[in-house]
């Protein structure tokens, strides 16, 4: 069973669709407006006013175009709040608009805010960033000796800690509790050595609220509040998705359906999605004009009003970059609760935040003393990746860099060294042959497959079903435990050229969300397992690109490449002809323990790599052929 692309299902598919659609009832929340009484900076012409109209204006025009139901915009220039405003609908069955006080989700923003406190937790001689963690937690008992011997708290806030999304899966259904899900974390295994290389920690981050917490005997969310957001007068801002949703102005989440961008739907939070188990990480709420004294304090070096709230120096420690992320896009660096990146040649932090029915912005040009805020009310839209440009190149006078040089052709496959002994065709035949035949291959009908999986990474396991028509359609449950509990369910289903995803904690309904047609035909190849049958027509090529093995067995490299996915690279043996190891982009599968099954060779464990802490070890329990399906069974209940 080859289903390399149903890990990735899995572990992002949820952030991949959830993209923004048009809001038909997007309202026009008003002028800009601006702190009261506050002279605006002097900037070359055109004036200030019309730089700040220009943006305005480009900023409605992306979110209409992408379909975001409502956003707030704050620009500060030279600790100044130059604009704040709202656009679009903050609740568009109600056709409620946005405006300075609506209250958005600000996801892993929250981080910044984290990061602050440490800080000032520093200065007060609350903790020191570079002692071992036991020192604050000594009831934390970590798995790897280690990181249990040497982890500190800058190693959490820079991400350092080689837990990569560690628990991240568990997190998501809300079912454990904040101890639960820190016990959770203590047993997972590091997917990278200490200090080696970067790993996004949303748990690291909870940690660091805990030890917080135990350095100064109040909870993480009542020192945010006291030692910050009072501080700065950021009264309408707290915690957690109920508080938000039962303030004063609170913003409705929205979210894409399928692969039209002109199509949203509110997002439908479950009764555990309450984000106040992770809180140091991702549960914050704001509005713009909170927001907009966060920026200015930034922009001011931890001042704000004449009053300071950070030392100057620990604001630069927290800008600080303390290791590229080897991420795509530039590949930023990291510092403590931001993202470091060049920007026309001036140091540029930012952080994001994405949270269910909300993403957020924040980034400044420390050098210009310039920042923006951006709020919306939809998960993962294009126009965040848009604001920066949008913005900056309309406020600032700064030159455009060069032109990047033209981008070489992908190189072709290197040759092998010596020639492959037969064809592709060839090859093609005996995999088929091993399989089966081509006469069992195609009379296969239905079939399941029952496996158990287990996360090291995440420290936690599964029972996954996987229900086939062969060619009909596909329908894969994969139900998740931790710590002895059950915690929920994920289901995938795939009819013809259409797929959709559901995710569910335990007790409640499974969603069901439509994927585009793409994600439908690429899972479509990786779950098939007659797709050798139609490698001709399902590949635009397919070609053998030399001699490679695994674990001392010789095998044929088998490349297969089409336009609308990352080329699949599959090991194949030389002896039972049989795909060892299966490559596309950054995940593998590498397949063992082949048994024959009603005449059919298949592979009964398969190892997975997974970025993002999502490898697992997967062992089948049973094959079942001959399983009777109907085109119903391989469409969710409300489609």
């Amino acid at each position: 069973m080859f289903q390399l692309r149903r890990p990735l299902v899995a572990s992002v598919l949820c952030f991949l669709f959830l993209a923004p659609h048009r809001g038909a009832h997007a309202l026009d929340a008003g002028t800009p407006v601006r702190d009261a009484g506050v002279p605006l900076p002097a900037i070359a012409p055109p004036s200030l006013e019309a730089r700040v109209q220009a943006i305005s204006e480009a900023f409605e025009e992306r979110r209409r175009k992408h379909g975001v139901p409502g956003a707030a915009l704050v620009i500060v220039a030279q600790g100044r709040v130059v604009l704040m405003r709202g656009f679009g609908a903050r609740d568009v069955e109600r056709e409620l608009p946005v405006t300075a006080d609506t209250r958005f989700l600000i996801g892993s923003v929250t981080k910044s805010f984290t990061s602050a406190l440490a800080g000032l937790s520093v200065e007060e001689q609350r903790l020191d960033l570079d002692e071992p963690l036991r020192r604050y937690l000594p009831d934390f008992q970590w798995k790897d000796a280690e990181l249990r011997r040497a982890l500190t708290l800058r190693d959490l806030l820079c991400h350092r800690s080689g837990l990569d999304r560690a628990g991240d899966k568990a997190m998501g259904f809300g079912v454990l509790t904040r101890a639960e899900l820190l016990q959770l974390l203590a047993r997972a295994e590091p997917g990278a050595p200490l200090r080696a290389s970067f790993g996004y920690s949303n748990l690291g981050y909870v940690v660091v609220g805990e030890a917080l917490a135990a350095a100064y005997g109040a909870p993480y969310e009542q020192l945010v509040e006291q030692k910050l957001l009072q501080p700065l007068g950021m009264s309408a801002s707290g915690f957690g998705r109920p508080a938000q949703e039962s303030s004063a102005e609170p913003s409705r989440g929205y979210e894409r359906r399928g692969g039209d961008p002109t199509r949203v739907a509110p997002y439908v939070a479950g009764r555990h999605d309450t984000l106040l188990e992770d809180s140091a990480a991702g549960a914050l709420f704001s509005t713009a004009r909170d927001m907009a004294r966060w920026l200015r304090m930034l922009t001011e070096r931890g001042t704000l009003d004449g009053q300071r709230l950070l030392q100057a120096s620990t604001v630069e420690e927290l800008w600080r970059e303390h290791l590229k992320t080897g991420w795509g896009n530039g590949n930023p660096g990291y510092a403590l609760g931001w993202f470091t990146r060049q920007w026309r040649g001036q140091p540029l932090v930012e952080h994001g935040g994405n949270v269910g029915g909300f993403e957020t912005s924040v980034e400044l040009i420390p050098s210009q003393g310039v920042g923006f805020v951006m709020l919306t009310n939809v998960t993962a839209s294009p126009l965040r990746r848009e604001a920066r440009e949008l913005v900056f190149s309309r406020l600032l006078d700064l030159p455009e860099p060069p032109p990047a040089p033209a981008a070489s052709p992908s190189p072709e496959p290197v040759p092998a060294s010596s020639p492959v002994p037969l064809t592709v065709d060839a090859l093609m035949n005996r995999m088929i042959r091993a399989q089966g035949g081509r006469g069992r291959l195609s009379s296969l009908g239905g079939y399941e497959v029952r496996s158990r999986v287990r996360y090291p990474q995440q420290a936690l396991e599964s029972e996954l079903v996987l229900t086939s028509g062969n060619g009909h359609g596909y329908h894969q449950v994969e139900t998740y435990s931790a710590l002895g509990k059950p915690l929920g369910r994920e289901e995938f289903w795939l009819s013809g050229d259409e797929a959709w995803f559901g995710k569910a904690a335990v007790g409640e309904p499974v969603v069901a969300r439509a994927l585009s047609k793409e994600l439908a035909l690429e899972n479509r190849r990786a779950l098939a397992l007659d797709g050798d049958l139609r490698w001709k027509t399902e590949w635009a090529r397919v070609e053998l690109t030399g001699m490679s093995e695994v674990d001392g067995e010789p095998c044929y490299v088998l490349r297969r490449s089409a336009p609308d996915s990352d080329p699949v690279e599959d090991l194949v043996s030389t002896r039972r002809f049989v795909v060892l190891l299966r490559r596309q982009g950054e995940a593998s599968e590498k397949y063992s323990d082949f048994r024959k099954v009603g005449g059919l060779l298949l592979p009964f464990r398969t190892e997975v790599h997974q970025p993002g802490g999502m490898s697992s070890v997967r062992e089948v329990t049973s094959w079942k052929l001959g399983v009777r399906t109907r085109d119903l069974d391989f469409r969710p209940p409300q489609n």
